[in-house]
């Protein structure tokens, strides 16, 4: 059985790269880089030479915005095409729910840190099933790991590789990915400072709304569908502590990975404090 639903995800994810590599972006490019070979069911894609998304921003750069706006634009022009596969998109989400006992055992002490947060708090879980639930309550074509180094950079823009998370779900998973990939990457800058924390920290924040901006403009820019800014929020919140749990397995539980835990819960709870992050309208 575990056998045959193995098979069954190996072949949709060499579907969908197939037909991801068929569909036009932006500027005509496909959104994906063409399918090399299928082997054991999975697709090799072609290999393009161009840098992650992640590697070529920097947080205070002047063409920030242009490229994460860029990358938005491609997930809109993705969302709009047909489903390729009827499964549902596999994001990546935090243990609200008891982890199996081999997956524990072998977690890292910083790991069971935040599950021990998660499983203390049980509105927070609440909020957090809840609101991962919906997100999958779609059919809408996500990727499903749209996070900033799962986007190559070429010289008419941006591509998505990595198709295995890929299917139906809420516009707001893809965004959502990207947006607290961008958060996690500037946070873990200003926290590396080794003086002034508190106001790099502070001057994060405020970078980062022009970066939201950026984002949800190029996507509206592009069509992209109505996003919920209450589900994106939470969605957002759910991202940074699922980010937060996955650099644990690397890293102590230091002062990134608990503020990251910190603004991820608060955007669960509290999913209508995404507004004040979003300038498109003069906020």
């Amino acid at each position: 059985m575990v056998n045959r639903v193995l098979e069954q995800h190996r072949s949709d994810e060499a579907t969908i790269a197939l037909r991801a590599a068929g569909v036009p972006g932006p500027k005509g490019r496909p959104v994906s880089p063409p399918v090399a070979r299928v082997g054991d069911c999975r697709p090799v894609l072609e290999h393009v030479a161009g840098p992650r998304l992640n590697g070529v921003w920097e947080p205070t750069g002047q063409n920030s915005p242009e490229l994460v706006g860029d990358a938005a634009a491609l997930l809109a022009y993705l969302h709009a095409a047909p489903s390729p596969v009827a499964r549902r998109a596999i994001p990546e989400m935090p243990h609200w729910d008891p982890v199996a006992y081999p997956f524990y055992v072998g977690m890292t002490d910083a790991q069971w840190q935040i599950v021990g947060e998660l499983h203390r708090d049980t509105d927070l879980r609440t909020a957090g099933r809840r609101a991962d639930a919906a997100v999958l309550d779609a059919d809408v074509w996500c990727h499903g790991d749209a996070r900033s180094d799962n986007f190559l950079v070429v010289s008419d823009g941006p591509v998505l590789i990595d198709w295995e998370c890929s299917g139906r779900a809420r516009p707001e998973v893809d965004v959502a990915a990207l947006l607290a990939s961008v958060l996690v990457h500037n946070l873990t800058e200003a926290l590396s400072a080794p003086h002034g924390v508190r106001q790099e920290v502070g001057s994060t924040l405020v970078t980062f709304r022009g970066l939201v901006t950026a984002v949800l403009r190029g996507y509206d820019s592009a069509g992209g569908r109505t996003l919920d800014a209450q589900v994106l929020g939470s969605r957002v919140g759910s991202m940074l502590i699922a980010r937060a749990f996955a650099r644990s397995a690397e890293y102590a539980y230091d002062r990134v990975t608990a503020m990251l835990v910190q603004l991820g819960s608060s955007l669960v709870r509290h999913p209508e404090r995404w507004g004040t992050l979003d300038q498109r309208h003069g906020g």
